[in-house]
């Protein structure tokens, strides 16, 4: 990876909050090893934490009777709406780092293979420069909401920046280049037509690892496959935990189905359509009648038949709570919640 040297008079302030925070945690998770969601959760809380917003917690301990009130608060359970949050930063931007930083890691191989169709030499690149490439690629090809002019200035303003005009120009052709692909760029006979080999197309296409995709090729049959690989490749539906320690809790849910054209999971699960959380969700969450949290998550749990658990139970890896509140609210004896990560711990608030 090429050493270059950043601008000495560069500076981040441009960058929207939601890209400065979606790069910052990518770096953590491609350069430096980091699970995911800690990276998000950390990047996030620091901001908090030089913003003075809120002030980091280490462990959680609670009872059964605080499901939805007191421990429905102090441990949040959506990727988009807790540490992101806590950070001052909006909502709407929260949604889209996270979007962002999973819809980049679930993407990853093939918008490499898109950016190298018009880089001639992407290994002579700063890695924060082809970072950034991709994310700007992710908004151009996968994010219908985002204009493709909007994605390439913020891309090349940040390179530009960073590394000096050089670059900015080569950052520009480059994103437009892809930007000109237009649907092209989500149609497979423009893979199938560069990639010969069906492996190789298979692990571009749906953005799989050479070796998953040999190691399912080997086990299945070429269909079935082909449809676990997209299945791997797509992005998961919204769902939502009812709150099942409160009354009425049934009628929420069977009203959230009926309204929305959802369906039912888990224990107390609701499943959307894939586009986004219906506009009063919010609200519930408020109220404490509901969390995000998604389907495998929920069913994870059911797996588990925690019904037959017998308590008291320590949950010594809660992440930032939402399976430990799911299991408050249906009745386990929850006495200790602890994480060994405190890049998640600091997501919480108390």
């Amino acid at each position: 990876m090429s050493s270059r040297p950043r601008q000495p008079h560069a500076k981040d302030g441009h960058l929207p909050p939601a890209r400065a925070a979606a790069l910052a945690a990518l770096d953590k998770v491609l350069r430096k090893g980091q699970e995911v969601q800690a990276a998000l959760d950390t990047v996030l809380a620091d901001t908090a934490a030089r913003n003075d917003v809120h002030a980091p917690a280490t462990a959680c301990e609670t009872s059964a009777n605080k499901s939805g009130s007191t421990a429905q608060k102090s441990m949040a359970s959506s990727s988009a709406d807790s540490a992101l949050r806590h950070a001052g930063i909006s909502r709407q931007d929260a949604a889209l780092a996270t979007e962002l930083v999973y819809g980049y890691l679930r993407s990853e191989i093939r918008l490499s293979w898109l950016l190298r169709r018009f880089l001639t030499a992407p290994e002579r690149l700063p890695q924060e420069a082809l970072l950034t490439l991709g994310v700007a690629a992710h908004e151009i090809v996968h994010l219908d909401r985002i204009p493709d002019y909007a994605a390439v200035d913020w891309a090349v303003t940040h390179i530009r920046q960073r590394f000096g005009p050089g670059l900015g120009k080569l950052a520009n052709a480059v994103l437009r280049n892809v930007a000109r692909l237009g649907d092209d760029a989500r149609n497979a006979d423009m893979y199938h037509a560069d990639l010969p080999d069906p492996r190789d197309f298979l692990s571009v296409y749906h953005a799989a690892p050479r070796w998953l995709v040999d190691l399912w090729c080997d086990a299945y049959e070429p269909d079935r496959a082909a449809a676990l690989l997209a299945a791997s490749a797509r992005a998961p539906a919204p769902a939502v935990r009812v709150n099942a320690a409160r009354p009425g809790w049934q009628a929420l849910r069977d009203q959230l189905i009926a309204d929305h054209g959802g369906a039912a999971c888990s224990h107390a699960g609701v499943v959307f359509p894939v586009g986004g959380f219906p506009a009063e969700v919010a609200a519930l969450e408020r109220a404490g009648l509901l969390s995000r949290q998604g389907a495998a998550s929920q069913e994870v749990l059911d797996a588990l038949r925690p019904d037959t658990w017998e308590g008291p139970v320590w949950d010594a890896c809660c992440g930032r709570g939402g399976k430990a509140l799911a299991l408050l609210e249906r009745g386990v004896d929850i006495r200790l919640c602890s994480d060994p990560n405190a890049g998640r711990l600091r997501g919480l608030r108390v």
